[in-house]
């Protein structure tokens, strides 16, 4: 069966010279893997496939377990626009943290949405400065993982009012040492919950770039 659908590039692992194994995460069938080949021989073809990268594909769904084939593909109109140093590190961010939390294909419509309107909306210069606290904070929600301000930052006076300021796209007036140990509790509490014995080698970068 031919689906056609969106999809959200997470990663491109090298598998030949001129091939990869792309994990997309699709809009009608959640975390798929793709051999795609012929990566050496067209630049424009392998742009499709970078980190982040929102795109349109169709691919042949009739095989119950393996690597899939993308039949065609085309950018997304929405697929972000990296243009400078930190939107790219933190699509890198976004793109690993996915990675990491979601180990299975199942759909989530919701989940889709919300990752593909963080990439689009959060990468802007003017939203960089909170962007990783945010995304992370939705992506908790999103997979079920509750956060307690009053249990994961008992020491922090005011917090629960900050993150919520955060989460509406308002400014708190956090500094950067706030910042970093707000950001940094957080995706300890999602990697406590989704992949406890993986790290998340973005972070350091993040907090160098954002903290």
């Amino acid at each position: 069966m031919l689906v056609k659908t969106a999809g959200i590039v997470l990663k491109k692992i090298p598998y030949t010279d001129h091939s990869a194994v792309v994990h997309i995460f699709t809009q009608t069938n959640g975390l798929v893997p793709f051999l795609v080949q012929g990566l050496g021989k067209s630049k424009s073809k392998g742009a499709y496939y970078q980190s982040g990268q929102i795109i349109e594909l169709v691919y042949n769904d009739k095989q119950s377990v393996g690597l899939r084939r993308i039949k065609e593909v085309t950018l997304h109109p929405d697929s972000p626009i990296l243009l400078d140093i930190i939107a790219q590190q933190l699509c890198f961010f976004y793109t690993e943290l996915i990675s990491l939390s979601l180990e299975d294909a199942h759909t989530d419509l919701e989940l889709f949405d919300f990752i593909k309107k963080e990439l689009c909306d959060s990468l802007q210069k003017s939203q960089h400065k909170y962007a990783p606290i945010r995304f992370v904070l939705g992506l908790c929600s999103q997979l079920g993982y509750q956060i307690d301000a009053d249990v994961h930052f008992p020491h922090l006076d005011g917090v629960k009012l900050q993150l919520k300021q955060i989460m509406q796209g308002e400014d708190p007036g956090i500094d950067r040492h706030t910042r970093r140990i707000l950001l940094n509790r957080l995706v300890e509490r999602l990697q406590i919950e989704a992949f406890p014995e993986k790290s998340v080698y973005s972070l350091r970068i993040i907090d160098e770039l954002l903290g």
